[in-house]
């Protein structure tokens, strides 16, 4: 994120109140960010749930082998993918 100072001058002369609540709207927005995130991608949802996993290739491969485009759906399970293709919404 690129800092823009002339925007950055604005902001120290805003009220107090108002850069509070500026700073809780960013707060706000970043965790709906990451939490965009978590939903759609598969390897950050396991990083959220499990901080010290140790990420390696084949687990990339994975997460990408069962990845449904369409609904956005992924999994790491085969059984999981399995029943997800054969849903009415994949079917049409």
């Amino acid at each position: 994120m690129k800092l823009d100072i002339e925007k950055l001058k604005k902001f120290e002369k805003l009220p107090p109140d108002v850069k509070r609540q500026l700073a809780l709207y960013m707060s706000k927005w970043k965790e709906k960010k990451k939490e965009s995130k978590i939903k759609n991608d598969f390897m950050a949802f396991v990083k959220h749930v499990w901080p010290d996993f140790i990420e390696g290739s084949h687990h990339k491969k994975v997460a990408k082998k069962f990845l449904c485009q369409k609904c956005n759906y992924s999994t790491s399970r085969k059984s999981s993918w399995d029943k997800h293709i054969l849903t009415a919404k994949q079917m049409f």
